[in-house]
């Protein structure tokens, strides 16, 4: 990695090792070409336990090139955050099994667009994406023998996410009984562009976790993710509103819990990239304030049920001598 690149550090590299053997150099050589940003930073704002897209666009090398990676790092100091490869089947995934960070959008169109989950006060900081293209396999450089086919980098201009802490006013509580249901009211301001809802997910604080996603139809209801049934989305979130329904409480449901509303930009509301191809538009998110609660144990019946199950034959005497220990038994426990 060269840190500080000057404009004078532009030219074209070529690796060489030594050892106490020998020594070798690589056949291919390296283009590295260094550029001023001719653009301010952009700054993306976030509320600490939501989730933040972060945008990534590029200019896609002339050449016939495929994606290859797509790496997103902090700047200053330079701390690499996660990576994604492209597989077989034409998705992508993170490497190591990254769930906290998503890739949105599709590198061959010229962007690669990341979702940042759950996110944390110390996730404030600048962030740079960096797309890796290589060429084809029958692309190969003509240096003699055949080689493996370069890579081609493309970085995007630097972005700064700040993220807020999570409102601190004062918690609202809301009880239930074991068994029961319960309501949790999500109100919240619906932004002034022109945005259509998306998403809306509850989860838990301390730690986060998520609870249940709803997401938009196309007859313009709500389905839950994954089939869940326990969980009903019973407002409206088009109005400022994702309230939820609790069935069949448990005592472990008692938390502390966040609603988080996902709004879009319209179908047609694309932005366009240099070389005319279009890109999904970006994600706006919307954040409650914290609802807190607590759920209390159900209550059991007052007086124990005894049955018994005596075999026929037994004769009667015997069954009123043991139905008077019994009775006498729990005459005693009551004073007792």
């Amino acid at each position: 990695m060269v840190e500080r690149l000057k404009r004078s550090d532009g030219g074209r590299y070529r690796c060489r090792v030594e050892l106490n053997v020998g020594n070798f150099q690589t056949a291919v050589l390296t283009d590295l070409s260094v550029r001023a940003p001719n653009e301010s930073v952009s700054v993306m704002t976030g509320t600490e336990g939501a989730s933040a897209t972060l945008p990534c666009v590029f200019t896609q090398p002339q050449q016939s090139l495929t994606a290859h990676t797509v790496m997103w790092m902090r700047k200053n100091p330079d701390q690499h955050i996660v990576t994604f490869r492209h597989i077989q089947n034409g998705s992508w995934a993170a490497e190591n099994r990254v769930t906290r960070y998503e890739l949105v959008e599709d590198p061959e169109l010229g962007n690669a667009w990341i979702r940042i989950k759950q996110l944390r006060v110390e996730d404030s900081h600048s962030y740079l994406c960096l797309a890796e293209f290589r060429k084809g396999n029958h692309d190969y450089s003509s240096y003699g023998n055949h080689v493996k086919p370069p890579f081609i980098h493309v970085i995007q201009s630097e972005i700064q996410l700040q993220v807020r802490p999570a409102p601190n006013e004062s918690v609202s509580v809301m009880t239930g009984t074991e068994g029961a249901s319960a309501t949790l009211p999500c109100v919240f301001t619906r932004p002034r562009q022109s945005l259509t809802a998306h998403t809306v997910t509850w989860m838990r604080k301390d730690p986060y976790r998520h609870i249940v996603t709803f997401r938009r139809i196309r007859n313009g209801s709500w389905a839950a993710e994954n089939g869940v049934t326990r969980y009903e989305l019973v407002g409206d979130p088009e109005l400022g509103n994702a309230w939820i329904r609790i069935k069949q409480l448990r005592v472990e449901d008692s938390h502390s819990y966040l609603c988080l509303a996902e709004f879009r930009k319209s179908e047609h509301d694309y932005y366009h990239l240099p070389n005319g191809d279009h890109i999904k538009p970006p994600y706006i998110h919307v954040i409650q304030s914290e609802i807190q609660l607590q759920v209390t144990p159900g209550t059991g019946a007052s007086e124990t049920v005894l049955m018994l199950c005596i075999p026929l034959g037994l004769k009667t005497l015997a069954l009123l001598v043991m139905g008077a220990v019994l009775y006498g038994d729990k005459l005693r426990k009551r004073q007792d």
